[in-house]
């Protein structure tokens, strides 16, 4: 009995212990990534919308970027190894006073390849940031801030059309309306509280192999 709680208890501390055990809540969607286009991220500091009807906590963001081929050097788009993040209130239908901001180094996970390069999946926790309800802006950068010349690693874009996407140049200067080809201008990207990242399938494992040393102890004691 004294061993079963024993592993018990550490395969519940195991799964308990890795981010993403904790169920995420899906807070925003503006659509899945579509292999159209995008905005480049590091000459670049693009940004696009979303609402809440009630008060939330962002904790966790999702985008896909594009590492583009045939746009120049380099070729294909370069990863800088780390995202820049910042959330603006709303300023009249463009990126208004920053709220909030940090970095994180998400590492790029394959997602879908488009007919002008491969597209990745990043994920990455953010400083929680409580909003009321409203419109903000999520903007994007890859690298530091200070990382301005052409990467070719581009914001992909979701195809929801309709929604507003602004950038500024990486240096600094006025927000100025993204492209709106083909139906509007959007980028792919969802906003959580939690993580998203589901279970690591190697702690599940090794949570299954304790719950199986503690059927099979009590076979051989039987």
């Amino acid at each position: 009995m004294k061993v079963k709680l024993v592993l018990g208890i550490v395969c519940l501390a195991l799964m308990c212990a890795v981010p993403g055990a904790q169920a995420a809540t899906l807070l925003w969607n503006n659509g899945a990534p579509d292999s159209v286009w995008g905005a480049e991220m590091a000459s670049y500091l693009p940004a696009n919308d979303f609402t809440f009807g009630s008060s939330q906590t962002v904790t966790n963001v999702r985008f896909w970027a594009v590492a583009a081929d045939g746009f120049g050097t380099p070729d294909p788009g370069v990863y800088n190894n780390s995202i820049v993040w910042q959330i603006y209130d709303d300023g009249g239908g463009q990126p208004g006073s920053l709220l909030n901001s940090g970095t994180a180094a998400p590492t790029p996970v394959s997602s879908h390849a488009t007919g002008w390069g491969q597209s990745y999946r990043f994920d990455f926790s953010i400083t929680p940031t409580t909003l009321g309800p409203g419109a903000y802006w999520l903007a994007l950068h890859n690298g530091p801030m200070t990382t301005q010349g052409d990467s070719n690693y581009y914001w992909e874009s979701s195809g929801t059309g309709g929604v507003l996407a602004y950038a500024a140049a990486a240096g600094g200067g006025a927000w100025g309306l993204w492209e709106t080809y083909p139906l509007g201008a959007s980028f792919a990207f969802e906003l959580y509280n939690g993580n998203p990242v589901p279970l690591p399938g190697a702690v599940w494992l090794l949570g299954s192999g304790l719950l199986g040393l503690i059927g099979l102890r009590k076979k051989l004691r039987s």
